[in-house]
């Protein structure tokens, strides 16, 4: 009876190992994501440098924008997934936008100066302040096509996608000290990685401020 149970037991543990490596073989891993820096990847940006906010006080909202999006590769089919930031201390409120400046020749109104990047305002998209900023504004950017490329991005003149972030901010103020684009070609994913470029002064965040 005991020689027929371990017989028993040794067959099971056979046939267990056998399944696990033949699903082992059957089941490779995923890949992970494929977390990029600019210029590394078939999305990339043209970032404007470190920009402050540097009136203090209670609750603000703040927008931050000129982070130009681009396409590394002409002809990728580059879809936005969503943003993520890195920002501390952390802001009541960060929410993603995305402002889309069409070429000068295609522009309706303004002057030249409305049509400029969008370093730094006070307000919301739509309600910014102490300046205009023409352009359509895109709060939604699940799935937005990249398609403008990133030769002749720079051109004031050419058309441009805006990266724009938009804060609520407390007495601390913050930093963002990083930001996550996740995007994808086809089937395949990534993350593109831009240094923290956003400064809010306040009680905590003083650094050149």
């Amino acid at each position: 009876m005991v020689r027929s149970f371990v017989s028993c037991v040794v067959s099971c543990l056979v046939l267990v190992l056998l399944a696990g490596g033949l699903a082992g073989c059957s089941l490779p891993e995923e890949k992970p994501d494929r977390q990029h820096r600019i210029d590394a990847g078939p999305l990339s940006a043209l970032p404007p440098g470190v920009r402050f906010h540097r009136e203090t006080g209670g609750t603000r909202l703040v927008t931050f924008g000129a982070v130009t999006l681009c396409s590394a590769e002409s002809g990728a089919d580059i879809r936005l997934d969503g943003v993520r930031y890195q920002a501390e201390p952390a802001p009541l409120v960060i929410s993603p936008w995305l402002r889309v400046v069409p070429a000068a020749v295609h522009r309706d109104g303004g002057a030249p100066f409305d049509w400029r990047p969008l370093l730094v305002a006070t307000g919301y998209p739509g309600h910014l302040r102490g300046g205009t900023w023409l352009g359509t504004y895109e709060k939604d950017v699940a799935d937005f096509r990249v398609d403008q490329v990133c030769l002749g991005a720079s051109d004031l003149d050419s058309r441009r996608i805006e990266l724009v972030t938009a804060l609520k901010v407390g007495r601390q103020g913050t930093a963002v000290k990083k930001m996550f684009v996740d995007y994808h070609v086809g089937e395949t994913r990534y993350t593109l990685l831009i240094p923290g470029q956003q400064v809010v002064c306040g009680s905590v965040v003083k650094s050149a401020c």
